[in-house]
């Protein structure tokens, strides 16, 4: 008996099988950033519940063409299985927020920005300013809980314990 494969891309309603579809196979290369963006963040936490909650209508197959790190993985470890070649690069787990800080440049070329906010924490990551103390803080223990949300998923994924991620 021939089984029905459905090749589907992450634009795809994974969760919705076509008829007769026994299982799902979706390729995961490199095209998603090696970390997502904060603002990017709920789209990616979304996707993983999704294509997790795919398990319960059909199994799904992940398959990493040559990189699968970072958002990559947090999705492709949600499917039933996920796939890889040899010489695919798996891994890179971790969060990371990057802040420039330009204001000694703009100092030296006799710019002196106003930053005017609505909230004292809107711009706190300008790169406009130096990045104050209890800011770097802050956005140190947001980094932390993504880190924790992300290590989840894995786990989840994997079937595993978040100790052994």
């Amino acid at each position: 008996m021939q089984q029905r494969v459905h090749v589907a891309s992450l634009d795809q309603s994974i969760s919705r099988p076509q008829a007769g579809q026994k299982s799902t196979i979706w390729r995961q290369s490199a095209r998603f950033p090696p970390g997502p963006e904060r603002r990017a963040w709920l789209r990616w936490l979304k996707l993983a519940d999704e294509i997790f909650a795919s398990r319960r209508v059909k199994p799904s197959i992940a398959y990493a063409t040559n990189q699968c790190a970072s958002a990559a993985l947090w999705l492709g470890a949600q499917a039933t299985q996920l796939v890889a070649q040899p010489s695919s690069d798996i891994g890179s787990v971790g969060v990371m927020c990057v802040h420039f800080d330009c204001s000694q440049q703009l100092a030296a070329e006799g710019v002196r920005p106003t930053i005017i906010a609505s909230t004292a924490y809107k711009a706190e990551l300008s790169p406009l300013s130096p990045l104050s103390p209890e800011a770097l803080a802050y956005e140190q223990g947001r980094i932390n809980a993504l880190h924790g949300d992300f290590v989840s998923a894995l786990a989840r994924g994997r079937g595993v314990d978040a100790a052994a991620v």
